[in-house]
């Protein structure tokens, strides 16, 4: 099955480049394409970070420990 996201990619690569109005129906698709990822990448980091809280919780830590962390030494803002 196709995505929506994935569909409306497709699309947009069989519109004209510059051709008056098709011109403006391709930037709105490619905006609608950007929004639909974005919002696929809000909702992983929503349960990504709800993951967290959660292992968080049966460990009995703190969330703010685990969101300060580093993965490795040189990594900022540590």
């Amino acid at each position: 099955m196709i995505a929506e996201g994935d569909f409306i990619t497709q699309i947009i690569w069989f519109l004209p480049l510059n051709d008056g109005d098709n011109f403006t129906t391709k930037r709105l698709l490619i905006m609608y394409a950007q929004i639909i990822q974005f919002t696929k990448m809000l909702h992983t980091l929503s349960r990504l970070l709800d993951k967290a809280q959660r292992h968080a919780e049966a460990n009995k830590s703190e969330s703010a420990v685990l969101l300060n962390s580093c993965l490795s030494p040189d990594m900022l803002p540590c």
